[in-house]
């Protein structure tokens, strides 16, 4: 039986090696707890770095996307703008 990490959403293992994609599957505990935040409408502080940038936020996550064996945290920040967020890429993601 493979883990969640190995295949999950359309995600396997090798999708991060392929080139150009260089995304690295999540742990299952961090993707649950971004589910569960979208299920229970709970905010998030999320800090992530996306092209050399730090970013610290509160957001309402709203979904979770896989495109191209990437996966993705759709969310909504503070002004109610629109965020897409490379799981990869959050470092810390406490609840409110």
């Amino acid at each position: 039986m493979e883990s969640c990490a190995a295949y999950r959403c359309g995600v396997t293992m090798t999708d991060a090696h392929e080139p150009g994609n260089g995304y690295q599957p999540i742990a299952c505990a961090r993707y649950d707890v971004y589910e569960s935040a979208i299920t229970r409408r709970q905010r998030l502080q999320l800090v992530w770095n996306d092209a050399g940038m730090d970013h610290t936020q509160n957001v309402l996550p709203t979904d979770l996307e896989t495109r191209a064996g990437e996966e993705f945290l759709i969310a909504r920040d503070a002004h109610d703008q629109p965020l897409k967020i490379r799981l990869d890429k959050i470092r810390k993601a406490t609840p409110l």
